[in-house]
């Protein structure tokens, strides 16, 4: 008499179930394996493709008035330390 996998009730043998079970815990660890080896590989070639910036004409304008500003703010600060020096200067020569 051999012993049957499957008792009178249907059921599988205490083996044949952690068999069953182990290659199922098998199969979804690879299966997760792969995913994030995919997902890894996805990112790695979001990396690799290039995007150039493109300069408009309308970026251009914008940096060239940005320039603009940021030399009248040094010519009025110029101005400005101008100024202060003859003040000083005048109540020097006043206070002579």
């Amino acid at each position: 008499m051999s012993s049957p996998k499957h008792h009178e009730s249907g059921q599988l043998n205490v083996g044949e179930r952690l068999y069953q079970k182990g290659r199922k815990k098998q199969e979804e660890q690879e299966r997760k394996r792969r995913e994030l080896y995919e997902e890894l590989e996805r990112k790695k070639q979001a990396e690799l493709i290039f995007h150039p910036q493109l300069v408009t004409k309308t970026q251009q304008v914008t940096a060239e008035n940005t320039s603009k500003e940021i030399l009248s703010k040094e010519e009025e600060l110029i101005m400005y330390g101008r100024m202060l020096h003859e003040k000083k200067e005048m109540a020097r020569i006043i206070n002579e």
